[in-house]
């Protein structure tokens, strides 16, 4: 058989999940979009301060969708 040194790969499994893990906890809102401004991912601060449960209820949607003032955008930078 063979044996194989898996430490670096482990260690960075581990740092990828304690990254995930402040992502998601951080008391700020904090979102992920494609360059194109569709949003991938809201972290529960920012679910919850659009009124939403789930960040797949944001998931396809752009800045614009969330605002009910268009004055309040005007000279956003968005695709």
């Amino acid at each position: 058989g063979t044996i194989q040194d898996i430490t670096d790969e482990r260690l960075a499994q581990e740092e990828l999940a304690f990254r995930d893990r402040a992502f998601e906890t951080a008391a700020s809102p904090l979102t992920m979009s494609t360059i194109d401004g569709l949003y991938t991912y809201g972290n529960h601060a920012f679910v919850e301060l659009l009124g939403y449960d789930s960040s797949e209820q944001i998931a396809g949607r752009r800045f614009r969708e969330f605002i009910t003032d268009p004055k309040a955008v005007e000279g956003s930078v968005e695709a």
